[in-house]
């Protein structure tokens, strides 16, 4: 049986395991497989409590690999690659990227290429954004490309849109990490993601959107933008927020990037933008984030930051 379809059920409970113990777990066993088949007593050895021997033994007693074996198909059909934690291609900096509520993932959907992800800057900001929070997050994104930085984004409309365009309107690299690869989400953005793929890679946690709810983007779907956004500041060297509302997606980014010990920066709003947007500006000062007054100043940002 092919070692994937393993990893794909291990995926399945993947928040109630140690998946930075994954290694060390099939090093322990001799593979993937010979883990999935361990008793509980070579579990408990292994150093597992017994209740979680239990509960895996116990899952994985009744899990129908045909189902998987299906869902491996779909995905090479998709013409999508599966990275595996323990993978070469698995970023590096995203294995460190765990916070108390979240860890890296354990697979990774791919489309694309992975492997210019050492020199990442996660360009991010609200779907609702002014216009010049748009220009200047393009502009941005040119200059950084420019300067050999991958760019790092979400794929949502408005400022991560014009991140990624940045990046691609000088031929540079962009990563779009999304919260689940089919659907693309919006679809209004297909177009864009092609060219994503061959300009870099579309990366996600999840091969299909989650549909546990009746409407199409329910609350457990939209639950997923939030987690996915630890993959965004996790592969990331450092976190820029171009512009945030009082609350929403780009504040809960930047709690998750700092959570990781991950530099942020936020620009200084124009005067001619909202109170809300500059509320949102001041809410991410006082979390911790360090003003970037004009464009230029981040394109010099390496002499500050280690790689």
């Amino acid at each position: 049986m092919d070692e994937l379809i393993y990893w794909l059920a291990l995926h399945e409970i993947r928040d109630k395991i140690d998946v930075s113990s994954v290694p060390k777990m099939i090093e322990h066993f001799g593979s993937i497989e010979g883990f999935w088949k361990a008793g509980k007593t070579e579990l408990t050895a292994f150093g597992w409590d017994p209740l979680m021997a239990n509960t895996f033994i116990d899952f994985a007693n009744k899990q129908k690999f045909s189902w998987y074996e299906q869902q491996l198909y779909l995905v090479d059909e998709e013409k999508i690659r599966i990275v595996k934690y323990t993978d070469e291609e698995y970023p590096p900096q995203l294995k460190l990227a765990k916070t108390l509520k979240y860890q890296p993932p354990l697979l990774l959907f791919v489309k694309g290429n992975l492997r210019d992800c050492k020199k990442c800057v996660a360009v991010v900001g609200t779907r609702n954004a002014s216009h010049s929070a748009l220009t200047r997050a393009r502009q941005l994104s040119k200059n950084l490309a420019k300067n050999g930085y991958t760019i790092v984004s979400g794929l949502a409309r408005g400022i991560d849109h014009e991140a990624h365009c940045g990046a691609l309107d000088v031929e540079g690299k962009t990563i779009a990490t999304l919260a689940w690869m089919v659907p693309i989400y919006p679809d209004e953005h297909t177009e864009l993601a092609g060219e994503i793929e061959r300009h870099g890679a579309i990366i996600s946690e999840l091969f299909k959107e989650p549909r546990y709810l009746n409407d199409k983007y329910g609350t457990y779907s939209k639950s997923r933008f939030v987690v996915r956004n630890r993959i965004i500041s996790g592969i990331s060297n450092f976190v820029v927020a171009v512009e945030s509302g009082p609350d929403g997606g780009t504040i809960r980014q930047v709690d998750l990037a700092l959570s990781q010990k991950k530099p942020v920066y936020v620009l200084e709003p124009e005067n001619d933008v909202s109170e809300e947007k500059k509320i949102g500006y001041r809410r991410i000062l006082g979390m911790g984030a360090k003003s970037i007054i004009d464009l230029e100043d981040i394109t010099n940002i390496n002499h500050f930051i280690k790689f």
